[in-house]
């Protein structure tokens, strides 16, 4: 089960807590799976949002983020560069 819980505010930090398997409380017999629970935080400190994510979207966030963050870094450099090279022929 994934949901998301927000309000409106600047995101200054991001918590992540993993949640294991517990016993539903409200129907006997019932487990609620394992998730984990992303907390994005404002300057305050107060929870601006609140994602919970079951294993199998964790595994694909997972899968997706190193490639996510290689493309930022190459373009981050190529960007740098080109500043580099437009300076440098001023």
């Amino acid at each position: 089960m994934s949901y998301i819980s927000t309000d409106s505010a600047n995101i200054d930090a991001v918590e992540v807590d993993y949640l294991p398997s517990t016993p539903s409380e409200t129907v006997l017999g019932r487990v609620i799976p394992a998730s984990v629970r992303l907390q994005l935080r404002g300057s305050a400190g107060s929870r601006t949002a609140t994602v919970f994510l079951d294993m199998d979207l964790v595994r694909q966030l997972a899968e997706s983020l190193p490639d996510l963050v290689m493309t930022h870094d190459v373009e981050e450099q190529f960007t740098k560069a080109r500043a580099k090279a437009k300076a440098e022929a001023a």
